[in-house]
């Protein structure tokens, strides 16, 4: 039994992420909520293959809802994802096998209320990023986001 994420506060809404490596550090990636004095954080904490914990911290302020998260083996990193404290904008950020955090931003602008948010990586680094959004007055739909390293090279074709 691996203890994650254990103290006064409460936390809530895991999931985890890998990216495969031979051993050591950073092998898997849980994100999770915790209510801190009554301020939701979007939480991280990485876990070796042995079961150990390593660096961890907050991603960001959150609204206590679910969190995504996707490892890349290319890449060696992860992207996470949140809804926002305000809940108006879905965060994300990479952050590498080592524990080392890209800076945070929105990958999109939502109608009004993103939620759930599901993450897969791609074959060379970049990811599709998943929510349901709602705008008042209309229905719940799903939105895709592409997010991630684009390769486009020029073809050349030789007479």
């Amino acid at each position: 039994l691996v203890y994650i994420g254990s103290s006064s506060d409460d936390e809530i809404n895991p999931a985890v992420s890998s990216v495969a490596r031979t051993t050591g550090i950073g092998q898997f990636l849980v994100v999770y909520e915790r209510n801190i004095s009554g301020s939701w954080s979007a939480m991280r904490q990485a876990v070796t293959d042995g079961g150990g914990l390593d660096y961890g911290g907050v991603l960001g302020a959150s609204n206590g809802s679910s969190l995504a998260g996707a490892g890349s083996e290319s890449t060696q990193e992860y992207l996470v994802a949140w809804p926002s404290a305000a809940g108006t904008v879905l965060r994300a950020a990479t952050v590498s096998t080592t524990g080392e955090m890209g800076p945070i931003q929105p990958p999109i602008s939502n109608l009004s209320v993103p939620l759930n948010p599901a993450i897969a990586s791609g074959y060379r680094g970049d990811y599709l990023i998943i929510d349901q959004d709602y705008y008042s007055g209309y229905p719940i739909d799903i939105f895709g986001y592409l997010w991630g390293t684009r390769l486009f090279l020029p073809v050349a074709i030789k007479r």
